[in-house]
């Protein structure tokens, strides 16, 4: 293969650029994987600016290695838009690069990661370039998290590698690692977002591809208005949506996603178990007649026993201050629950708003059994105002003492 390396730099300095194309295809049909071949047929191609054809170049070489393969075009595509910053397609490309590894391990503790730091009070997106402040500005107080990031960035960085072309001897150094997909990915997209010319749904799925990568790197709270951003941009699109309810779930905006929930409910685009969660979020909402509809035809049309469905339709009942149907409903949902603490403890409150103080107590005795430990409910709930201080009331309490929390560090 000398010879053949050898007459490529001929070719090269001839100023035949084909001809030297030429040759190294030859080398690549001799040996398939000769990474030097790889390496100068993409590297003349980009000289070349034949860009597209580099890209592809870089594409095929992923059957023999997947990784550097990665590696290459990440590193083309930086090159390619700092020369050219208004074309979007190529951020679009590099992009959907980086979305593509956003679910990769970390190569270090908590790079590439989004975490809320108490102290501070906000979320930060721990990257190569603030890495080393970890134990430092960017104190961690919970926990295990407390670390020097400088005693891990020599072990995180890998050293540079070079090839050598045989004959010639030209040395050709490799791309290096993608250390940080996530948040690259997350200004990549949102570049493309703003330059690329396409339709709605490009964009849209531009937006919340950045959403994933959000959720991905930790923080739904960074996520939710990119899934509110592509839902308004390709109103009709299902799954787009649904995820903004999701993030609305996780970050506790529950107007909103009901919201969402049902215009997806409108529009005959809710899964049966996304229609329980709009059951369940009625009832959050206080919409007793709409929950209720919800909750029950979900009991009518599937084929067994909904648990989730009967609980919240015994929650439902306890805020309406419908007990001995309340009562029922979670009796019923015992049967498939057993061990619901929270559930039991439901029952005994009910019995002891509907005048059953006998069997408040029983049932409250069968909560704590279960794991009800809450001494603050107790001492708040209004429904054991007449009960408290009793001799059977101080020997529940004496005999299942209320959880003890751990006060926070200052």
């Amino acid at each position: 293969l000398e010879d053949h390396f050898f007459l490529v730099s001929v070719e090269e300095r001839a100023a035949h650029p084909e001809a030297a194309l030429g040759w190294l295809e030859k080398i690549r049909d001799i040996d398939s994987s000769n990474i030097q071949a790889w390496t100068k047929s993409w590297r003349l191609l980009e000289k070349l600016e034949r860009f597209t054809e580099t890209d592809e170049l870089m594409r095929r070489y992923a059957t023999y290695d997947a990784e550097q393969s990665d590696r290459e075009r990440n590193a083309l595509y930086k090159r390619i838009t700092t020369r050219f910053p208004s074309e979007g397609n190529w951020y679009e490309a590099w992009g959907n690069l980086l979305y593509g590894r956003m679910d990769r391990p970390s190569k270090g503790r908590y790079l590439d990661s989004i975490i809320y730091f108490p102290k501070l009070g906000k979320e930060i997106h721990v990257k190569s370039d603030n890495y080393n402040e970890l134990g430092a500005s960017l104190k961690m107080d919970r926990f295990e998290l407390n670390l020097n990031g400088t005693e891990y960035l020599p072990g995180i960085k890998e050293s540079d590698v070079y090839i050598k072309i045989p004959g010639p001897g030209e040395e050709l150094q490799l791309a290096g690692p993608i250390y940080t997909p996530r948040a690259d990915a997350i200004a990549v997209l949102q570049k493309a977002d703003s330059l690329v010319a396409g339709t709605d749904q490009l964009h849209a799925a531009l937006q919340y591809k950045i959403g994933n990568v959000f959720v991905r790197a930790g923080s739904w709270w960074q996520a939710l208005p990119w899934y509110a951003k592509a839902s308004a941009t390709d109103p009709a699109n299902a799954n787009m949506r649904m995820q903004w309810v999701q993030a609305c779930r996780r970050t506790y905006q529950y107007t909103t996603g009901l919201q969402q929930l049902q215009r997806l409910h409108d529009s005959m685009q809710l899964s049966f178990d996304d229609r329980l969660l709009l059951g369940e979020w009625n009832v959050r909402a206080g919409n007793g007649a709409e929950a209720r509809n919800i909750l029950l035809t979900a009991l009518r049309i599937y084929p067994y026993p909904v648990p989730f469905a009967i609980n919240w339709l015994g929650r439902l009942d306890q805020l309406e201050k419908r007990y001995a149907s309340g009562i029922s409903q979670f009796q019923q949902y015992l049967q498939y629950k057993p061990e619901d603490a929270e559930a039991i403890y439901a029952v005994a409150r009910m019995q002891a708003l509907n005048k059953q103080p006998a069997l408040a107590l029983q049932w409250l005795e069968k909560a704590m059994k279960a794991g009800f430990h809450y001494g603050y409910v107790l001492d708040e709930d209004d429904a054991w105002q007449a009960m408290r201080g009793k001799p059977q009331w101080m020997q529940l309490r004496k005999t299942y003492p209320a959880r003890t929390y751990r006060e926070p560090k200052q």
